[in-house]
């Protein structure tokens, strides 16, 4: 997954990484070729642990990820803080101060799901009520998470950049930071393979242009 052609944000790396620590555990059913293998990799894993868990921007990224907002692959204690990091570097954005409030019917737009871990600490906002990003920050953690973890984080922001204006702002400077280096590796390959000596003068259009259309016939 992480390795693959499409772009990947860095968003998906503590989730997988708890998968694997879940999946890592040693059962009675495995054989002692599977132990052993489990053993090693849960070794390593825990050698970097710590550098994990104190990273911040893999825990706002984590969090602004319409997918992985119930930050599940993280304890329970640990959640409110990170939050609370995403509650700071919003009131520390002063390019954002004249975004007008949102209105009463931004929330009535959203399914709001009281018994959900999406929203843990945070009830449900009065309509239009306060407005600025504690407002729009309470809005985003009472919504359900997104169930299909193969849609794209973007397309979540772009659709609801009016309503999460600061918000919205936020999670493409963090969600913009790839997990891996392949993509970028793929794309220079491609490009290199595109402009040779022989086509040197194409406009820097035609390049982006002609990019974009192998990309999209290998997803075809």
């Amino acid at each position: 997954m992480l390795g693959g052609e499409k772009y990947v944000t860095l968003s998906v790396v503590l989730p997988l990484v708890a998968f694997l620590r879940r999946e890592m555990t040693v059962t009675d059913e495995d054989p002692g070729y599977s132990c052993r293998f489990k053993e090693g990799l849960h070794t390593d894993m825990m050698c970097c642990q710590k550098k994990i868990e104190d990273n911040g921007i893999l825990h706002v990224a984590t969090a602004l990820d319409p997918r992985f907002k119930s930050l599940k692959c993280l304890p329970r204690e640990k959640r409110s803080t990170v939050w609370n990091l995403i509650e700071n570097l919003l009131k520390d954005d002063t390019e954002s101060d004249h975004i007008p409030e949102l209105s009463a019917k931004v929330s009535k737009m959203f399914c709001f799901d009281s018994d959900s871990d999406d929203g843990e600490g945070c009830s449900r906002p009065e309509g239009g009520q306060g407005g600025g990003y504690e407002y729009e920050l309470c809005l985003y953690k009472a919504i359900p998470a997104e169930p299909d973890t193969s849609k794209c984080p973007f397309e979540f922001w772009k659709a609801n950049t009016a309503s999460y204006a600061r918000l919205s702002k936020l999670a493409k400077n963090y969600l913009c930071i790839p997990d891996s280096a392949v993509p970028v590796e793929h794309l220079f390959s491609a490009a290199g393979e595109l402009v040779s000596k022989k086509r040197n003068c194409l406009k820097p259009d035609n390049v982006n242009m002609l990019l974009s259309q192998s990309c999209w016939l290998k997803d075809s």
